[in-house]
């Protein structure tokens, strides 16, 4: 009997991981249109079925059909677009890859990753191309939370390990904590982390311009005005176009000016 049974499982196993792919991406109230259109699929082939066995009018029944197929049409469309966005993601990227300068590509990817954002996706092996789709448009702090998602749900995940071993280096360590600190001022633990981890690449700052900068956003996080300023103006003398640099002095000294008035 359990031999017998155990096709029957696997097969049950199998129709259950489809139908979690079929889902996987759409929105809730995707999934509950759909449901709603098979459900009134169904009722309607059993009054159509129904009718034709007692002999009565279905003149006026087939138009009802349209509104199921609707209904199961369109989460259908938008799954099969979620199949094409993989698609061309993963090509992308592979541009990305063998010319880290082409601004064009990077600037479709990113703005077809903005769309997949919204989507509730789930599959290890589409977040593990999103993943390396962030990180080949220079979102690293991005890359690095999605990887760490990843693994948390599969460890065994190598794709998404070695992107987080490549991944954690301390200026995007720094980029997180400066999110978390904006998001809760009040976080200890962020606040901890963030002077921490500010620590660790001051004392290799150098010249290099990102960095510093990286530097200056972390100091402002902090409360410290005074040494972002200082990082700021390193980051413009050494890269005098830096516009976020430029920007981020500016909103400085102008929020400066307003607590004096």
């Amino acid at each position: 009997m359990p031999e017998e049974g155990l096709p029957l499982h696997q097969l049950a196993v199998e129709l259950n991981k489809k139908i979690m792919n079929f889902l996987d991406g759409l929105h809730s109230y995707e999934i509950i249109l759909l449901i709603l259109g098979i459900l009134f699929f169904v009722v309607l082939l059993a009054a159509l079925i129904y009718l034709v066995v007692k002999n009565r009018s279905i003149k006026n029944l087939p138009l009802f059909f349209l509104f199921p197929v609707l209904m199961i049409g369109y989460p259908s469309i938008q799954n099969f677009k979620l199949g094409n966005d993989w698609i061309y993601v993963e090509k992308v990227k592979e541009r990305i890859t063998q010319n880290p300068d082409d601004s064009i590509a990077k600037a479709d990817l990113n703005q077809k990753l903005k769309v997949l954002e919204s989507r509730p996706i789930k599959n290890q092996k589409f977040l593990e191309t999103i993943a390396e789709a962030e990180a080949a448009v220079g979102d690293s702090l991005k890359a690095l939370e999605i990887s760490e998602e990843i693994l948390q749900r599969n460890p065994q995940s190598q794709t998404a390990r070695q992107l987080k071993e490549r991944l954690s280096t301390p200026t995007v360590k720094l980029d997180r904590d400066i999110v978390k600190l904006q998001a809760n001022p009040d976080d200890q633990q962020a606040q901890q982390s963030l002077t921490k981890n500010l620590k660790g690449i001051e004392n290799a700052l150098g010249l290099n311009p990102y960095v510093n900068y990286q530097a200056a956003r972390a100091h402002l996080a902090l409360g410290d005005t005074s040494k972002a300023v200082s990082r700021l103006d390193t980051t413009i003398k050494y890269d005098p176009n830096n516009r976020k640099a430029k920007a981020l002095r500016y909103e400085i000294t102008v929020s400066r000016t307003l607590k004096v008035e």
